[in-house]
């Protein structure tokens, strides 16, 4: 399963969600997921990826699903996490 990690103080591979929702490739086939490491993200988010996964850690190496785009969804978010 491909993916990337997000972490708001810089250790993982973006620092921000959306960053990481843009690096998807565009002929994405499969799932591939986004973990978000515990932070605080304020962002507008705009997901027009296919089969992204958003997943929120919720302590080290636990994690729930937020949301799963399966499609040609097209679609804005406003998003205010403290996931911590």
């Amino acid at each position: 399963m491909n993916g990337y990690l997000v972490a708001a103080e810089g250790s993982g591979d973006f620092a921000t969600i959306q960053a990481a929702i843009d690096a998807i490739p565009d002929q994405n086939s499969g799932m591939f997921v986004v973990r978000i490491r515990p932070g605080v993200y304020v962002e507008k988010l705009h997901i027009e990826k296919p089969w992204a996964t958003i997943l929120n850690e919720q302590q080290a190496g636990e994690y729930s699903l937020s949301r799963v785009l399966s499609g040609e969804d097209d679609w804005a978010l406003f998003v205010k996490l403290n996931n911590s």
